[in-house]
């Protein structure tokens, strides 16, 4: 019993975790995607901008499965 109470209790942490993670980078990486996007890029660099914004989105991607993750594993619990 002290176990399942110990491994719930673990899970519910991790949740939390990400949840936070998600919570604090999430508006970080959206405020940078829409600066980027004001920027008045020259054409030699539109290369790299769109190699951040493919990394920015992939950053958001993360972060929403963290917090799906996240909810699912509070919810199960």
């Amino acid at each position: 019993m002290a176990d399942n109470t110990v491994s719930k209790a673990k899970k519910e942490s991790a949740a939390l975790m990400a949840e936070s993670f998600y919570t604090d980078f999430m508006p970080m990486v959206q405020q940078i995607k829409k600066d980027v996007a004001t920027l008045n890029i020259a054409e030699s660099d539109k290369n790299t901008v769109n190699r951040i914004n493919d990394q920015l989105t992939k950053a958001e991607s993360l972060l929403m499965q963290l917090k799906t993750i996240s909810k699912h594993i509070v919810k199960n619990d």
